[in-house]
């Protein structure tokens, strides 16, 4: 693994930051500045493991324009020269995908700035990024409170609209797209890892009353109820669009002034997917909100949401997103059922919403 770093970082060093000062990856767009490479730092953000599905590493370049130093402090992720994990070229295309297409297409900014993706052109696959956390962007761990939600649902809500939009418009162009994303959540591993982590849930079902909606609809086998969510993920309706598909908390990066959150990027994009925007609103919702008043918070913040969407696509799909939202709450509470993390109480809920649904 030692080894498999090295090879790594030489390569960052030696030829992939060097070829892209060469390609003027870091100038602006017209700059005619003379540019060259002062000198690069690697050091890696984590240890390699078996499963890692890319490597990850922090670099900081020193590169002169014009003979003035400017520094560039970046992400770079590369995909293992032998991927272990079982779908890490997928997950890294979709990304690249991502960021070398779709990102530049919608222009919202609602991820970090990339000055390259590319599948092999360098040498290896590789996306290079601004290093968020270096320009003051800071990480949630654990619930985000109302104001982060509300700037999340207004971001991804405008992400879902531009989609939508661009749909209508260009339809082809949109297809593009889609079209090429490959598939990361249904696969023999995640089956597998579904049917282990689904069984701590079934048995809590079990210990519920008879009575009690979400054990009647809950107590389904957890290979009927993978597959039921399998057909309810890749359905695809008039009001489709390109979603995140894992908008969790660990993949959203938020800036503040005077303590309130002003800006928001959203990383990690290799699970993108073309499906209904209730994968990502969903999951968001119920990982944040409380139990106790979900039945009124909920309407609260998908409104915040809806109207984000009506914001960017005046006379967007309001009533069928708001009803795609209730029918797909089965696969909310499928996929936050995988998160150990999340109190049962709270799937327990999602049940019981469902359920009135």
């Amino acid at each position: 693994m030692r080894n498999r770093q090295e090879d790594s970082i030489k390569f960052i060093k030696e030829e992939l930051i060097a070829e892209m000062v060469h390609d003027r990856c870091f100038c602006e767009a017209g700059s005619r500045e003379f540019v060259e490479l002062e000198s690069v730092c690697v050091e890696p953000l984590q240890k390699l493991e078996i499963s890692t599905v890319c490597e990850f590493y922090q670099v900081d370049a020193i590169i002169r324009f014009s003979g003035e130093e400017k520094n560039f402090s970046l992400i770079v992720k590369l995909l293992p020269v032998v991927p272990q994990h079982e779908n890490a070229y997928e997950l890294f295309q979709n990304e690249e995908l991502f960021y070398s297409k779709i990102s530049m297409k919608y222009d919202i900014e609602i991820s970090p700035r990339c000055y390259l993706s590319d599948m092999g052109r360098y040498g290896r696959p590789a996306i290079v990024l601004e290093n968020l956390e270096a320009r003051g962007y800071q990480r949630v761990y654990g619930k985000l409170d109302n104001d982060l939600l509300e700037l999340c649902l207004k971001r991804i809500g405008k992400f879902h609209a531009r989609g939508l939009r661009l749909k209508t418009e260009k339809f082809n162009l949109f297809r593009e797209f889609f079209a090429k994303f490959l598939e990361t959540l249904f696969t023999d591993q995640n089956s597998l890892i579904f049917s282990r982590k689904h069984s701590r849930v079934l048995e809590y079902l079990k210990s519920l009353p008879e009575s009690d909606p979400a054990r009647k609809h809950g107590e389904i086998p957890s290979r009927n109820l993978y597959e039921r969510i399998k057909e309810l993920t890749e359905e695809v309706k008039e009001d489709s669009t390109i979603c995140h598909g894992d908008l969790s908390s660990g993949n959203l990066l938020f800036k503040y002034e005077n303590g309130k959150p002003i800006d928001l990027k959203i990383i990690d994009w290799q699970t993108m997917r073309y499906s209904s925007a209730s994968i990502d609103l969903g999951p968001i919702l119920f990982r944040n909100l409380s139990v106790e008043n979900a039945s009124e918070s909920i309407p609260k913040f998908l409104k915040i949401y809806l109207d984000a969407v009506t914001m960017e696509y005046p006379g967007g799909p309001l009533e069928r997103l708001q009803t795609e939202f209730l029918s797909k709450l089965l696969y909310t509470y499928v996929i936050l059922s995988l998160d150990e993390s999340i109190p049962v109480e709270t799937l327990m809920e999602t049940l019981r919403q469902s359920v009135r649904v």
